[in-house]
């Protein structure tokens, strides 16, 4: 996708002007945007005028904070730094991958992969194929002679794994470039049936009408491209494996994706020794991780940075306080292991089937504390807070994004508990954040609890 702005003039300087709508597409009393757009023209809008400076060139207003609060934010690590393994060629780091034909790719189960599998196979042709699994990529992209001569073949079985659709959300495919056409292997061979972790950030304005800067998440394997709502799924995995698994079928060892440069610069924060191993003392790069995803999931860090967390990745701050670092990564932990759906909080549930016991998804809605499946209301989710209900990460909300991508499927028991899970997991996540901020009010707020350590605490000489 491309923007041209082009410009018929005589003067040097031509003027620039923004507007912008917000609110629902349509409403009732005619205030939405289609009736905006149906009633007015570029010669009735209000226009208002700007001045794009370096080095951004933003088209949209935007009220800068003070100096002290970009010296803050410029201080803090760039996680492409930090982990500056499997970045793109740009720097950047990459996206998940992209199938290009997801009825045909992207499934709910092995068994379904299967399935799908042995009816390409049937097929004759590519427009066969089309006829079965409704859209395939484009032949310029994807060769079905080339995918069925590959398929046909039983190693194929061996690359089925599972891919993180969206947060939450676990999906099955083949990893192939006969199923899953674009396969980002920079990334995601580091990624595919590996014990791992990685960090899944977003930049440049994944709010969405207000909400704050929410396109932080973590995986533990494959994703694809679109796990964030925009500006795809960049992600930063925590260890790099040097060997070809697809090509060789083994797996050698693994080295941490922690810059030394940075770790040494934490390490002088923390006025830590370095070790052999390349840490600082008495920290593991796991510890690191869920430091930084302690901060991202900081309401306080999201507001104080609102305005750089529209066009940056983040970056992350760093404490010079020992006991502050591992409170943060003691409650990041917890946050990852929610969100990866490996906490033992997941086995208490918290909701309530009401109705089929086997319900279809048709219409989803929220109301009295429960998440409606049909348009009638008559079953549902009993139990979900409305805060819950609200979440949002990477731009989705979750609770609901999760059921609409089921709409028309019976929910099997798997999927209700899922369900269960994710509810569970949203509510401690949100009672987590509040605990984050809380940590870090106690050791000073903003800024004070970060910045070098000025003090050399007892405690903090034992823990170290």
């Amino acid at each position: 996708m491309a923007i041209g702005i082009f410009v018929k003039s005589t003067r040097n300087s031509p003027d620039i002007a923004y507007a912008e709508l917000w609110g629902n597409r349509t409403s009732p009393d005619g205030t939405g945007k289609y009736d905006f757009l149906s009633h007015n023209t570029v010669y009735s809008t209000s226009f208002h005028p700007l001045k794009p400076e370096p080095p951004n060139w933003l088209f949209a207003p935007r009220v800068e904070p003070g100096d002290d609060i970009r010296a803050e934010f410029d201080d803090g690590l760039k996680m492409q730094e930090l982990m500056p393994g499997a970045l793109g060629p740009n720097g950047k780091p990459q996206s998940g991958l992209a199938t290009m034909h997801d009825s045909f790719a992207l499934s709910f189960s092995e068994d379904e992969v299967e399935d799908k599998v042995k009816r390409f196979l049937r097929t004759s042709n590519r427009k066969e194929a089309i006829e079965v699994f409704g859209t395939l990529c484009n032949p310029q992209q994807w060769d079905y002679a080339a995918a069925k001569k590959t398929l046909s073949s039983r190693t194929w079985r061996q690359r089925i794994s599972r891919i993180w659709f969206s947060p939450f959300d676990i999906r099955y495919t083949v990893y192939d470039k006969a199923v899953a056409v674009h396969l980002r292997r920079r990334l995601s061979d580091h990624l595919f049936k590996r014990k791992n972790l990685a960090l899944v950030i977003g930049e440049a304005g994944q709010e969405i009408s207000g909400n704050e800067w929410d396109a932080v998440s973590c995986v533990d394997g494959i994703l694809q491209l679109n796990y964030f709502r925009r500006n795809g799924s960049p992600t930063l995995p925590l260890y790099l494996y040097d060997d070809d698994l697809i090509s060789t079928g083994s797996s050698s060892g693994r080295r941490i994706n922690l810059s030394s440069t940075q770790l040494t610069r934490i390490a002088e924060c923390l006025q830590l020794q370095m070790t052999k191993s390349g840490l600082p003392q008495g920290l593991e790069a796991e510890d690191i991780f869920n430091y930084a995803y302690a901060v991202f999931f900081s309401p306080g860090y999201r507001n104080r940075y609102a305005e750089f967390l529209k066009s940056e990745f983040p970056h992350l701050p760093l404490t010079g306080k020992l006991k502050l670092f591992h409170e943060l990564a003691r409650l990041g932990g917890e946050l990852v292991a929610l969100h990866l759906m490996k906490s033992p909080k997941l086995k208490h549930p918290r909701t309530e089937l009401i109705g089929d016991r086997r319900p279809e998804v048709e219409k989803v809605s929220w109301s009295n504390r429960t998440v409606w499946l049909d348009k009638a209301e008559t079953a549902g989710f009993r139990g979900v807070p409305q805060a819950v209900w609200n979440f949002h990460i990477g731009g989705y909300q979750v609770c609901e994004k999760w059921l609409k991508d089921r709409k028309g499927r019976k929910l099997l028991k798997t999927d209700i508990d899922h369900y269960g899970k994710i509810v569970i997991a949203l509510a401690e996540t949100i009672d987590l954040m509040k605990n984050i901020d809380e940590a870090i009010e106690k050791h000073g707020g903003w800024p004070g609890a970060f910045g070098k350590r000025q003090v050399v605490e007892e405690t903090d000489l034992v823990k170290a």
